[in-house]
């Protein structure tokens, strides 16, 4: 509570916030590291010398001694809140029982907005997917469907890159294909194996098997 960013910035920096974090929801909620500058790394232990990273982090802070509650549900581990403190006891058994259910009832609150958060994100997708399907029965012009398809998903990602391609024959098809928002003309390639590092959308027909390309620098490369 009330450290610098540079502190934040430095714990997930060296993976020692997510240290800390782990350690106290392991151990019921909450941890302790008292005269932290020599005491042995507390149990269980975690490989990659994260402990000493806690360590030192601490230490640079002038921080020798911590208590740290864990945000958690039973669905997810939010972080922890940490609490410096002097060198006695600053909870007693009835104030950390008070201070773990706060936690847990912020906690709950994080969860909540994570849920609506996500009920938010899958209504607006549901509603844009209703906007394309409306786009697209409105037109009967190919090249105005694939474009509107490509606007109306560039609003969930980015589609600077993209494309459209089908496999007719033995030829693959990009009816439509953008490199960094320009429009590149209509054009064509033999069906063979590959990866794509630039298309976001590869459509095929029912009766053929799926190919992809991989463009770089305006060459396919197939592998």
């Amino acid at each position: 509570m009330g450290f610098p960013p540079e502190f934040t910035a430095r714990l997930d920096a060296s993976g020692a916030g997510e240290y800390v974090c782990e350690l106290a929801y392991r151990r019921g909620g909450f941890a302790s590291f008292r005269n932290i500058r020599d005491m042995a790394e507390p149990l269980p232990a975690f490989p990659g010398g994260r402990f000493e990273q806690f360590r030192q982090a601490l230490l640079a802070e002038n921080i020798h001694t911590a208590t740290a509650v864990s945000l958690q549900t039973r669905e997810h581990n939010f972080g922890v809140i940490l609490f410096p403190h002097a060198e006695r006891r600053l909870f007693g058994d009835s104030n950390l029982r008070l201070l773990i259910g706060l936690a847990l009832q912020i906690g709950l609150t994080l969860e909540n907005y994570v849920v609506m958060h996500d009920a938010q994100r899958r209504t607006k997708e549901y509603q844009l997917l209703t906007q394309i399907g409306q786009a697209i029965s409105s037109r009967l012009n190919q090249e105005e469907v694939l474009r509107t398809v490509q606007k109306e998903l560039g609003q969930i990602f980015d589609t600077s890159n993209f494309y459209v391609a089908f496999q007719e024959g033995d030829q693959i098809v990009f009816h439509l294909e953008v490199e960094e928002n320009r429009l590149m003309s209509r054009r064509q390639r033999k069906a063979d194996n590959g990866l794509t590092e630039y298309g976001k959308v590869f459509l095929r027909s029912t009766h053929s098997g799926e190919r992809a390309c991989n463009r770089r620098d305006g060459r396919d490369e197939h592998q």
